[in-house]
């Protein structure tokens, strides 16, 4: 009798454990995927931005940004995938007390990235690093009586985030990502108008859903 439970003991075990390999295979499965997340961005302007007519330098302020981000991947092994993903942003204000208004950086990013990732189970943290091309569009105001820019670069991307498998196809993602980008956007001061010159990097929060194919 102590045999036969021991042996019952040891199967119903096996079948636990068996059925927990068999979920996190399905959560660490190869294959695609695709994602939207609504985005919240901080400007990580560098120090040389600055503001002068005259007066010597003078402090700016930076509005945060809403946006989006959406991304294509495919998961090669457990622990990793590669993905395309693309970020716009509403747009970063920038003013300065003594002037009032003087633009609006909008950005757009793309970048491929590759993602490591800890496959435990459905709570799988990730860390990612990306490279591709950014373009942007700096909106003067019309005090500045200066002409709208824009501009293209490299970018470079960076972070880390977290997905969580609500099922073996849907996933609520949380993710937070610098961006740094090569090109940098510069306006001459004039006896009328501020000066900036500056790289244009951004930190980004995200969170959104995923679909596994």
């Amino acid at each position: 009798m102590t045999s036969i439970r021991t042996c019952m003991v040891a199967l119903s075990l096996m079948s636990l454990l068996a059925g927990t390999v068999a979920q996190a295979d399905e959560f660490g499965r190869s294959g695609a995927y695709i994602g939207a997340n609504a985005t919240y961005a901080f400007d990580l302007f560098q120090t040389e931005i600055f503001a002068a007519a005259g007066a010597g330098t003078v402090p700016l302020d930076y509005s945060d940004a809403w946006g989006f981000n959406v991304r294509a991947g495919y998961r090669i092994w457990s622990f990793l995938a590669i993905e395309a993903q693309y970020e716009w942003l509403d747009g970063i204000d920038i003013s300065a007390p003594a002037f009032g208004p003087i633009g609006t950086y909008e950005p757009d990013v793309l970048t491929g990235n590759l993602k490591l990732i800890l496959p435990t189970w459905r709570l799988q943290p990730y860390v990612l690093a990306g490279v591709g091309m950014t373009s942007w569009d700096l909106d003067l105001a019309p005090s500045t009586f200066l002409p709208d820019s824009s501009g293209t670069g490299f970018a470079f991307r960076g972070g880390a985030g977290l997905d969580i498998y609500l099922s073996k196809n849907l996933i609520l993602n949380a993710e937070g990502t610098a961006v740094l980008n090569t090109e940098d956007f510069t306006v001459p001061a004039t006896a009328n108008v501020v000066a900036l010159q500056s790289n244009l990097y951004y930190f980004s929060l995200s969170a959104g859903l995923t679909y596994r194919f």
